[in-house]
């Protein structure tokens, strides 16, 4: 019979309950009955008694614990969660089964738990213990899915997923503030943008949306800008915005090379070194060339001339 309530199970070899389940065997030659119940449920957790009558009754216990893997109920679980940054929130996790479950926590990426140990301090744990965990003034590092795990030491253990989402403003990082290309080339400007949930991005140049077009294109937070002579024919600096409040800036500027005048001709002064720029690596070697308007003199006349000029002085001295 069972102890609990005295129900009567059965009379020597015959069943009186009617559960399917249970059955009775006896042993005529061992003396012996064994009360045997098939496919256990919680409900047989207990104590059975066996009975002899006689004169003097006699009785023996046996009790039956029958263990149950955990199970998180719906219940009392929280499901997924959205709060503002810096705001508190609390994640709760039910589960029941024998003996009573071991609620433990931990972020499904690896990463720290931030759990308030005093007023003043805030501490990174791996796991927590416990069916309540309470995070402080959460921060966007925090967001991600938290798995609650439940177990008994009866397998399976089983955990349930739940998502804490942070709302947090726009933030723009963005990488170079000064993009410069030659003509006839590409500039890729390039912003990352930080913000939950998505922003809407664009792009503005002089208080204009950039549209995709044969000489611009953008997907995400990358903006293609193909530089030709007519874009940059009135432009030589063009300010583009990556924009949703706040935004972030980056200054296009031509890069024009640099053009050095060539001089047909060079006079040399008396002292020249006083005017010449000493370059510290040493140019090649330069070539002057004077140019005169008169024809080039050959040296044998040029002999005969001045054989002339000297003859008259000569011959008055004689």
């Amino acid at each position: 019979m069972k102890a609990d309530d005295q129900t009567i199970l059965s009379l020597h070899t015959r069943v009186i309950t009617h559960n399917p389940r249970i059955t009775v065997t006896h042993d005529d030659s061992l003396k012996t009955w064994q009360l045997r119940i098939r496919q256990l449920k919680e409900s047989d957790r207990g104590c059975y008694m066996c009975q002899i009558n006689t004169g003097e009754m006699k009785k023996q216990l046996g009790c039956v614990d029958v263990q149950v893997p955990p199970d998180i109920e719906d219940e009392g679980t929280s499901s997924d969660v959205t709060v503002t940054e810096k705001e508190n929130v609390t994640l709760s996790c039910s589960a029941k089964g024998h003996p009573e479950p071991r609620i433990l926590w931990r972020r499904e990426d690896g990463n720290h738990i931030h759990v308030q140990v005093s007023k003043h301090e805030v501490q990174k744990v791996d796991t927590f213990s416990g069916p309540v965990l309470k995070l402080v003034r959460v921060e966007r590092k925090q967001m991600g899915a938290y798995l609650c795990i439940a177990s008994n030491d009866v397998p399976p253990a089983v955990s349930k997923r739940v998502t804490l989402n942070i709302n947090f403003s726009p933030k723009v990082h963005v990488q170079k503030s000064l993009v410069g290309a030659p003509q006839h080339a590409t500039a890729k400007l390039k912003c990352d943008a930080e913000a939950f949930p998505n922003s809407n991005n664009y792009w503005v140049r002089e208080n204009e949306v950039v549209l995709n077009g044969n000489k611009t294109n953008y997907n995400h937070n990358d903006y293609n800008n193909h530089d030709d002579d007519h874009h940059y024919y009135h432009y030589d600096r063009v300010k583009f915005n990556f924009r949703f409040p706040p935004c972030g800036s980056i200054l296009v500027t031509k890069l024009i090379p640099a053009i050095c005048p060539v001089l047909d001709e060079r006079v040399i002064e008396d002292d020249p070194s006083e005017n010449w720029l000493f370059p510290s690596v040493a140019p090649a070697p330069l070539e002057l060339e004077t140019l005169s308007g008169a024809p080039p003199v050959r040296t044998a006349s040029l002999i005969f001339h001045l054989a002339m000029i000297m003859l008259p002085p000569l011959l008055i001295l004689r």
